[in-house]
Parts: C-alpha cells; structure tokens; sequence
C-alpha cells in the first residue's frame, strides 16, 4: 500500500521509507504474537500430570498370573507368590484352575486385597466369593482395568474446561472414565474401581482418587488454579452454609464488637518460645477460680504438671501423679463443671490390661480440680473417653463416649454433668447433634447451621455431613495428614495369621488429634496439618538432600459444598503434637517436638 504514497520528491522519498520500516516491524510484531500467545480456544493444560503416571503403575498388566493358591483358611488365604511385585492393599482376582481357559475370559471366583507380604507367600482377606468355593491350585492373577467414576465440579459446564487436560489425557491412555452426574453408566461398579474427584475451590484445584472399597485414598493433589477461568471473581457471590462468613476481594477491617479474625495473608509466627525438661503429650490454657493469669495444664509421663504464665516466663506451680503408675495419658481438656467459676480438667487414661495373654487396654479416666495454687483428684477410674468442645453458639460442652470390646469407640456420645453430690459425674443424656458419629474427637458443629458436622477423619480428610440424614454435602480441599502421635493396643476380634505359627492378636490405635471450633475467630474450626510422619520424617530428611516435611496449624470453614482453608500458622520442621488458645483474644499455644525435645511456642 505504500507505494501508492510514492513520489520524486526528497520528502516523498523520505517519507517513503519511514513508512516501510514501520510496515516490517508491523509485520515482524505479528509473527511473534502467532508464535508465542496460544490460540484462544487452545485447550487447558493438565494440572495434574503425575496422575496419569501414578494409574499406569497402580493398575498395571490386567489378568497377569502373580502366584498359586497354597491354603485356604476362613476369609482368608495363604498363596504362593510368582515374579509379580506385590503391595499391601492391592487388588488380586482369584480364578478357578483351569488348563484350558484363560484367566481373561472367567468371571473372578473371589475377589481379595494383599494383607501381609512374606519371602515366598502373601497372605490376602477374601473381600467377595461369589463363585465356586477356592482350593489350594486355584490362580491368584491382577484384576481387569478399572473404571474410573468421576465426581465433583468436573461435570459443571462452568468448572469442566480447568480439567479438560487431565480427561483428556486419561481418556488417551484407554482409561474407562464413568462421568455421569448420576453414576448411572453401565453396570455397577466393580470392588477394585477407583473414585476421582475433581474439585474447584477459590483459586485453587483439588484431585483426590480413592478406592470404591473401603475409601481408601491413593493419591491426593493440589494445583493452583492459573487459568484466567479458574478464579472466582471478588465480585461473585458463593453459596453459602448456613452461618458462615467470607471475605472476598479486599480484606475488610472486623466488625468493632467481632473478635480477632486470624484472616491475614501472612502465616501466624511463633513470638514466645518455652523450652520444657519432661515430655509432654497434651496442652490446655485452664482457668483457676478467682485467680488471674494464664494456667497451663500438660500431660506428662508420670501425671499432670501445672505451669503458670506470666511475664514472658513459665513456671511449674503444680503437678499430680497419675492414679496408676501404668496410665497411658490419652487426651486432656477442661471446662467448669460444677459451676463455681473454674475449671475442672478431664483426663483421658487408659491402662494396658491382657486378656488370655492377648493385649489390649482399658478406659480409666480422671477428673482433677483446680484447688488454689494445686491440683486435687475428683474422681478416677471412669470408663469413657472426654473431650469439651464448642457447640455451634460458642459454649464449651463436655462429651464423654465408652470404649468397644474390640473398637476404639463405640455407642453414643453422652454430654458431661456434674453430682451435686460432688461424687462423680452423670453421664447419661445423649447429646443429640452427635447422633450417628462414631467418635467424639472427630466431630465440629457449625455456627449457627443446625443439622450440620464437619468430620475429621482418621486418614486426615475433612468431610462436611448434614444431619440426622448422614448426607454428604462437602469435601476438604486438602489432607491433613495422619495424626499418629499416641498409640495403645487395642485387641483384636479375630486373630491376622500372618504365616506358619505367627498371628497378630491387637492393633496399635492412636488418639486423635485436636479439632476446635471457635466462634469468637470468626467461626472457624481450627486442627493440626500432619505434614510430617514422626521420626520418619527426620530420617527421610536425613537420606534424602533437600527433603523437608512440615506440620502446621490450620484454620477451615464450610463454604457451600468446601471445607475451605481459611488461615495457617507458619510451617515448621517439626512435630506438632497439640494447641490450646490462651485466655488472651489473640494468642495460640503450641506443643511441639524436635530433636531438642519438647517445647511451648505462642502465636500471635
């Protein structure tokens, strides 16, 4: 087109010129842009590209002969193993001996999951038998592919396109994906099926696969949500359950009569740091009638031990012997049960006992007064668990619940009253926003959501139920990790053969780790993030260059169909065992663990 501007002139050439050169770099600019800005319907990246590999080596070579059946007990089997690597937890099919047929072409004769792995045998629970009974011979081989059956925000039209290239990719390798809304596709599912849920929360991505048996988790990722659909605007209104409170865009300043938020960006971080001499296991800030200052009662090995704090110092003031020099101390909590002013502690013990030389162990639990400037015994050897918590108005409750003859817990959850007597306490009136729970350390009430839990459970997953139904209405957008601090033995219903003349008559069980809810920070629920594994960690640490695990303190609320990650306290590398919050608005109080030993640090 320049051309047509052509003349002889000495301007006209020059002008001619100046033109080209801004017609070429007009042109070298396009050529750029085509090169590096991805076409506008370009299809979304994979956010969790380990995914894919971790399926190929989970599922592995479908109908694969990994071994011979060599006994066969009742619900369970010893067989012989091949050149196959094995895990414990995997799937296997059992196939009726057959020379002519191929294990491919026969419907599983029993279904079975890997529970103990020997030199030359493995030991496996019969899950399902619907076929002909087995007999040593029979093959033990993998199972057929499994159907993947999705959930969760992938199937939204509005959500879909953020995990296009993980489908996309899955459905590539040959993976069945079952993504029905309804989970109609087909016929049922199978035992050795996986679950993958998808999620979307604020500026954030969840994928979590897990066992159609048993729940049982496999892989658990986070990704952040970078797509430009992936955020959800300030200016967006998110559902919400009934009594929560989000901030959106610009964080607002609290309302003048609200508490402290624990809402800012920055991870809280230790201020004061308490160097203890004696293991500890459990920390509680409790409060003395008609006396000032900060008391601190801790569990120790041998009994109580009562700090005082004051003056940026912590002095012992105070401690108590356990009523049985054998109590394994559990959990500790306090709250005022006789109405005075002070507080009362609630001391779960248990104590080893062996029943026709199995191991087990047995409730027996203390409650302790706040005496002055000491601790005096009230009552002992009761046979339940305590816990206080925070009902959803904010006032403490104190729960009490019984022990299984081979479960951890079991039967209701009672509220904790006091004899007038001064005797013992009454626990006899069920408490009914618990009805269903299986433990009383697990559970959260919402504010102001009547008919709402939040459920911590054991493996560290957050589940958001509605009550008295059971439903299941929101998901955790991250593990918190297994809490194994405790452990006790707990006797078995039925012995694990493990081989030849060994059996396994208890398990180890551990406590729980703390779960609070506090209305005065803006109805958040607070627990630890197990990021570390105990002493594994610090050997991991060791072996492997660059490694760090972290444990944390967390704060989550329920945001229409999440339990949303709404404030963390900084990340350390080292055991968090347990917190409390101090009496003052705007502190918390860990217990931690290192190579130094044990420790109390407060956050602000």
């Amino acid at each position: 087109m320049y051309l047509l501007n052509l003349n002889l002139s000495a301007g006209g050439f020059l002008s001619m010129k100046l033109h080209r050169k801004r017609w070429v770099l007009l042109v070298l600019w396009g050529l750029v842009s085509f090169l590096w800005v991805p076409a506008w319907g370009a299809p979304e990246q994979n956010p969790f590209s380990s995914l894919v590999g971790f399926l190929d080596d989970y599922a592995g070579t479908p109908f694969r002969v990994v071994g011979r059946v060599k006994e066969v007990g009742e619900g369970r089997l010893l067989f012989e193993k091949g050149t196959v690597s094995l895990k414990v937890g995997e799937w296997l099919c059992v196939s009726k001996e057959d020379p002519e047929g191929s294990p491919a072409l026969k419907s599983p004769a029993a279904w079975i999951i890997v529970e103990a792995l020997f030199p030359e045998t493995a030991l496996a629970r019969v899950a399902d038998s619907p076929a002909a009974p087995l007999s040593p011979g029979d093959r033990v081989v993998t199972p057929p592919p499994p159907r993947i059956h999705v959930q969760g925000d992938a199937l939204q039209p509005d959500a879909a396109p953020l995990f296009e290239g993980l489908v996309r990719e899955l459905l590539e390798k040959g993976y069945h994906l079952d993504m029905d809304p309804k989970g109609k596709d087909g016929v049922s599912a199978e035992r050795h099926d996986l679950k993958l849920e998808l999620l979307r929360g604020e500026k954030i991505l969840v994928c979590r696969l897990s066992t159609i048996e048993g729940e049982r988790v496999l892989y658990y990722r986070t990704a952040e949500a970078t797509s430009h659909r992936a955020a959800v605007p300030s200016s967006e209104k998110i559902p919400l359950a009934a009594g929560t409170v989000v901030q959106s865009g610009a964080e607002a300043p609290p309302a003048a009569d609200s508490g402290p938020s624990f809402q800012h960006s920055k991870p809280a971080r230790s201020q004061e740091h308490f160097r203890l001499q004696e293991p500890v296991s459990r920390v509680v800030a409790c409060r003395r009638k008609g006396a000032d200052g900060t008391v601190l009662a801790c569990l120790g090995e041998q009994g109580l031990i009562l700090y005082e704090l004051a003056d940026a110092a912590l002095n012992e003031v105070s401690r108590l012997a356990y009523p049985h020099t054998d109590s394994i101390p559990l959990h500790l909590h306090c709250a005022d049960l006789d109405g005075d002013g002070g507080e009362e502690l609630l001391v779960t013990l248990t104590r080893p006992v062996k029943i026709l030389d199995n191991q087990d162990n047995r409730l027996s639990s203390w409650i302790v007064a706040l005496q002055g400037g000491g601790l005096e015994s009230l009552a002992e050897d009761l046979p339940f668990y305590f816990r206080v918590i925070r009902d959803r108005k904010g006032r403490p409750v104190p729960l009490a619940q019984r022990q299984g003859a081979f479960r951890q817990y079991e039967g209701p959850i009672y509220r904790v009253e006091w004899d007038k007597s001064g005797v013992a306490p009454k626990v006899n009136e069920v408490y009914a926003p618990a009805a269903g729970v299986y433990s009383l350390y697990q559970f959260s009430e919402i504010p102001e959501a009547e008919g709402r839990l939040v459920i911590l459970e054991s493996g560290g997953q957050l589940h958001g139920y509605v009550t008295p139904e059971g439903r299941l209405a929101a998901f955790g957008e991250r593990d918190a990790g297994e809490y194994k601090v405790t452990g006790y033995p707990l006797r078995r219903e039925q012995d694990l053969f493990l081989g030849g003349f060994d059996r396994r008559t208890y398990d180890e069980v551990f406590t729980a780790r703390r779960l609070e809810l506090r209305t005065d920070f803006d109805g958040q629920i607070f627990t630890i993030n197990k990021g570390r594994g105990g002493a594994f960690s610090s050997v991991a640490e060791k072996l492997l260059p660059g490694r760090r695990d972290f444990d944390q303190v967390v704060a989550v609320k329920w945001v229409g169909e999440r339990i949303l990650q709404t404030w963390e306290s900084d990340k350390y590398e080292k055991d968090l065992i347990d917190f409390t919050f101090l009496k003052t608005p705007d502190r918390i109080l860990i217990l931690c663990r290192d190579a130094d030993g044990y420790a109390l640090e407060a956050l602000r």
